[in-house]
């Protein structure tokens, strides 16, 4: 592992200590998100840190930003992170799920050239990038990162990137805990009504409220009120946690075969 030869300063390993040991404090993803940003943000020295969701199959990305600032709109911030070198590196079959450095990817001035550093970066003169990827599901090119941001002049080290190495097993670990706490609720579907689940299995295909209600013969507004029990039932709050959600209940049901290809 590149990262390995690396020395991790011991601010590093008393940060990751510190995100163990918030398991039993947090209840909610955005609790576990605020704190582990600004606690990562703290460690690997990053003047703005974002949480990003992104499902490339339905053309959605959503950002949590610390500190705050005002964001594009939707879909503009959707097509901005969707067209990022790093979300397509890291939500590819073949991209693994390792903690990535921009400039690995692309070339500065390429990347600065670009409606995704305009719309995300060119007012806030970041130029250097971290990223930690925690889940990824590759067959729907989806996945949650964490991502770190310098201003000029302040380099990302290797150094850096053997922490996000040590940091990513501890925020994994949390997010698969707070999916597991999900999937452990009510009895296998987590108290879904058949047609709560039916409306979820076409959410994670990325249809809107009007085309389920069409498929469904239901009104949209009955959609969304179907689709506000399921976020309830599932301890989510958008599309994006709902459908990597299913997909992963839909992965532990038909697991690899032995070669490693799904059933038929």
């Amino acid at each position: 592992m590149r990262a390995a030869a690396a020395q991790v300063p011991d601010r590093i390993y008393r940060a990751a200590l510190t995100l163990a040991w918030m398991i039993g404090d947090v209840r909610t993803e955005s609790e576990l998100v605020q704190a582990a940003c600004e606690t990562m943000s703290t460690a690997v020295g990053a003047e703005y840190t974002a949480f990003n969701r992104v499902d490339l199959s339905a053309g959605t990305a959503q950002a949590d930003m610390l500190p705050r600032f005002e964001l594009p709109s939707e879909p503009d911030l959707a097509s901005a992170i969707s067209n990022h070198p790093a979300t397509r590196a890291i939500t590819s079959a073949d991209g693994g799920c390792r903690p990535l450095l921009l400039r690995d990817l692309v070339d500065w001035p390429t990347f600065r050239a670009t409606p995704t550093y305009e719309t995300l970066l060119g007012t806030r003169g970041v130029e250097h990038q971290l990223l930690i990827p925690v889940r990824v599901h590759s067959a729907r090119r989806a996945g949650l990162v964490y991502t770190f941001n310098r201003l000029r002049g302040q380099c990302f080290t290797e150094t850096d990137l053997a922490a996000a190495y040590l940091l990513q097993g501890v925020l994994a670990a949390h997010h698969a805990l707070r999916a597991a706490s999900h999937h452990a609720t009510g009895t296998g579907t987590t108290g879904l009504t058949r047609r709560e689940n039916d409306i979820l299995h076409l959410l994670s295909e990325g249809l809107t409220a009007a085309a389920m209600g069409r498929a469904l013969r239901i009104s949209p507004r009955t959609v969304q009120v179907h689709i506000g029990n399921i976020y309830t039932k599932l301890g989510v709050h958008d599309r994006l946690q709902a459908a990597l959600w299913f997909l992963e209940r839909e992965e532990r049901s038909n697991p690899p075969s032995a070669a490693g290809l799904s059933e038929p």
